[in-house]
């Protein structure tokens, strides 16, 4: 008996041994914020993202201590500066109020860490640029949290029409209405800017927009019309008359040959390029096709968190990290989408 436990042990330490030797090392972050996007969203993809989290920091000590515990943090603060004094961080991820992102960030880049922030990384594009210059001083990566990048169906839809069978992108529209926000201001950094990153992940880079607004009440409609430096045309329409609740997004990319429709972060069809004539079933390659998640079988894959690309985000930020490159999503990419807010705003 005592013989067959040995050979046990024996196989069980060789197993180990071989999880250490081929285990990628984790990169040891810490967390600023504890509200509710944070603990919903960022906090439960760590894991998932391979990273090691060693303390969390609230503005209310007790929070994070209550997110420490939920997420095996060994270390909670209630200042942000004793913990990026006191702890050995790889790296920063920092989700608190828009207003607290730019200090927050350049005191850490200072020390040189790099730092992943929710956006708006800033509250305008000045503020932006400081950071960017500062990243690019401190060679230190400075990624912003534009989850949609990294979700399932916008990463499809890249690779789509960038596929010599849609034939090139043409034009370009979406449309975000989202439920009542603070101003025209809130809705533009807090909602807009994701489609503004978006416009730019998939068209390139904006030449010229026209903006139509319709405000009142402290809510506003606001419908762009957008000219990109390759010829593709585009339009964006945001609003917050509508409802948080119900389903608010679109968006249609135009080839010279297919077309790729999105909805709700959940939802891709593709219209394939066909030869057959109008009342005739194309050939089994040209038809289209729709996509969506299977959420009968619970797996991690069919996780928000998974579809709307916050563990695909972290995962990037933690790679990037470790070899300090300056990688996807990063300040430059919001300097430009702030620039266009900013505009906005003026006119």
């Amino acid at each position: 008996m005592y013989k067959n436990l040995s050979k046990v042990r024996k196989i069980i330490d060789r197993a180990k041994k071989r999880y250490l030797e081929n285990r990628q090392p984790q990169i040891k972050v810490g967390f600023i914020g504890c509200g509710r996007h944070a603990s919903e969203n960022l906090y439960p993809a760590l894991h998932y993202a391979s990273l090691n989290l060693v303390a969390t920091c609230a503005k209310h000590l007790k929070n994070a201590e209550r997110n420490a515990l939920r997420f095996g943090a060994p270390s909670a603060y209630d200042d942000y500066r004793q913990l990026i004094d006191n702890e050995q961080i790889d790296g920063l991820v920092v989700c608190v109020n828009p207003q607290l992102h730019y200090q927050i960030c350049l005191d850490s880049l200072k020390k040189d860490i790099p730092v992943f922030v929710e956006k708006p990384p800033a509250l305008n594009y000045m503020q932006a640029k400081e950071m960017s210059q500062l990243s690019r001083v401190k060679d230190k990566f400075l990624m912003v949290g534009f989850n949609k990048r990294f979700g399932v169906i916008y990463r499809e839809a890249k690779r789509i029409i960038e596929s010599s069978g849609f034939g090139g992108l043409t034009s370009i529209y979406m449309s975000c209405n989202v439920g009542e926000t603070k101003d025209e201001s809130s809705l533009l950094y807090e909602s807009g800017i994701h489609y503004f990153d978006l416009l730019r992940y998939f068209a390139g880079e904006l030449k010229d927009f026209q903006v139509k607004k319709n405000c009142r009440s402290g809510k506003a409609a606001l419908m762009i019309s957008l000219e990109f430096q390759n010829g593709i045309i585009g339009g964006l329409q945001l609003s917050n008359f509508f409802s948080w609740s119900k389903p608010s997004e679109y968006i249609e990319l135009v080839g010279e040959q297919g077309r790729v429709i999105l909805e709700n972060s959940q939802n891709i069809v593709y219209h394939r390029p066909t030869i057959a004539s109008p009342g005739e079933i194309p050939l089994e390659s040209e038809k289209s096709s729709l996509w969506s998640p299977n959420y009968s079988i619970p797996t991690k894959e069919n996780s928000l968190i998974f579809l709307n690309g916050y563990v695909k985000e972290l995962m990037h930020f933690g790679s990037m990290v470790k070899q300090k490159n300056i990688g996807e999503s990063n300040i430059d990419d919001a300097c430009k989408a702030l620039e266009i807010i900013d505009n906005i705003l003026k006119r």
